[in-house]
């Protein structure tokens, strides 16, 4: 018999432009930094997304990826998607400075499908205090700030898109997996989902006290 209250529980995950994930597609996870993107690219690779050749052992971000769009080189970032399509079906990358042009960035993927990360303003004040010594205050104002234009990018692209909240990943972690699974169009156990959630999705990653970003 079903339970029905299953469906009144908030998980925490919600599909923007909901279209099935083709064979050949490209997944790319963003979000403010420190918001949990690290979490979410470590639990994409776990499902067999190739995630990037040169990735950051701290914060599992591809380098040619970052270098292309923090400079904004559009022209090397269609190169390396194109070697990386002729490479492989499926593929994603995780990069927060993603945020700033996500419909530019989109244009120049095949088939692409975003997944993208929300926190608490006051734990990334906090974290970003912690990390990088940053004032609280002016922590909060650009953080908040910053949500209302990562929100106006995401609407603007006009592409599938699962939105997380973070704090309920880590409250749900394996309907976070088998959200990530299913948008990426890859097929996944209960219990499979469970493993992941318990190797991958966790808080507190001590790397971030040392100046990393996530």
């Amino acid at each position: 018999m079903k339970d029905e209250t299953a469906d009144l529980i908030n998980y925490g995950v919600h599909v923007l432009n909901a279209a099935p994930c083709p064979e050949q597609a490209t997944i790319f996870a963003f979000g403010l930094g420190r918001s949990g993107t690290t979490m979410l690219s470590r639990a994409m690779a776990e499902l067999g997304i190739f995630m990037g050749e040169k990735i950051t052992p701290q914060t599992h971000e591809d380098k040619d990826i970052q270098l292309a769009i923090k400079a904004r080189d559009m022209k090397a970032f269609k190169q390396i998607c194109r070697r990386r399509d002729a490479d492989h079906d499926r593929w994603g990358f995780k990069c927060p400075a993603a945020r700033g042009d996500v419909s530019g960035l989109a244009s120049r993927m095949r088939n692409p499908r975003a997944i993208v990360v929300f926190r608490d303003i006051v734990a990334i004040a906090l974290r970003n205090s912690i990390s990088v010594d940053a004032e609280v205050i002016p922590g909060l104002q650009a953080a908040a700030k910053a949500n209302v234009a990562l929100i106006d990018e995401v609407i603007k692209a006009e592409i599938p898109t699962l939105v997380v909240s973070y704090e309920k990943a880590l409250q749900y972690p394996d309907r976070l997996v088998m959200a990530i699974a299913a948008h990426s169009g890859i097929e996944i156990s209960e219990e499979r989902a469970r493993q992941i959630a318990r190797d991958r999705v966790a808080n507190g990653d001590p790397t971030y006290l040392y100046g990393a970003s996530n």
